[in-house]
């Protein structure tokens, strides 16, 4: 009989949902072999099917830029910092991030590693995200179940008239960044 070396399967890797990245043309497109890993401080997690749940309706997807991934490798059981995707040489990939819908609180954020290149992110919540079965998953808490929260029932119109009084009544030169670039 001869001797193998080889890894043991991580028991827990059928349960591991896939890294979702993104090409420099903004392009998202899921790792095979790669799990998402999401962070709350220091500390790092594996997304698994019992930590996250379908991304909740409305939600958006951001690529986030100069920034290199940080992914569970499910081959070596390690976690690992990507710049390029190692199944296309020489392609740039970046992490991506949900923005959650109202009425949700992110328990992880997107993990990635910061470069000499790296700007500041505007101040939004940069929730993880992976990709399992056809669906976007991400690890959230529904803090509001009320019906003005659902992305679905607000009217396009409705949120604008809001920003316009909000604008009259609070000149951009006083509210600053955020309202200069709402319109």
């Amino acid at each position: 009989m001869k001797n193998k070396n080889h890894r043991k399967k991580n028991r827990y890797q059928n349960n591991q949902i896939t890294a979702v990245v993104a090409n420099f043309k903004g392009e998202i497109f899921e790792l095979d072999g790669y799990a998402a890993v999401g962070m709350a401080g220091l500390s790092v997690v594996v997304l698994d099917t019992d930590n996250t749940s379908d991304m909740p309706f409305g939600g958006e997807l951001m690529m986030l830029p100069d920034r290199d991934v940080v992914v569970y490798n499910q081959s070596s059981n390690l976690f690992e910092t990507l710049y390029e995707n190692p199944y296309e040489e020489g392609e740039r990939i970046f992490p991506v991030a949900a923005f959650n819908s109202p009425g949700y609180v992110n328990t992880f954020l997107c993990a990635y590693e910061e470069n000499e290149k790296t700007d500041m992110l505007p101040l939004f919540s940069y929730g993880v995200l992976g990709w399992d079965k056809g669906v976007f998953k991400t690890c959230v808490i529904q803090v509001d179940v009320e019906k003005r929260q659902d992305l679905r029932l607000m009217k396009q119109e409705d949120v604008l008239e809001g920003v316009i009084k909000k604008k009259k009544k609070c000149p951009i030169t006083d509210c600053g960044f955020i309202l200069k670039n709402v319109l």
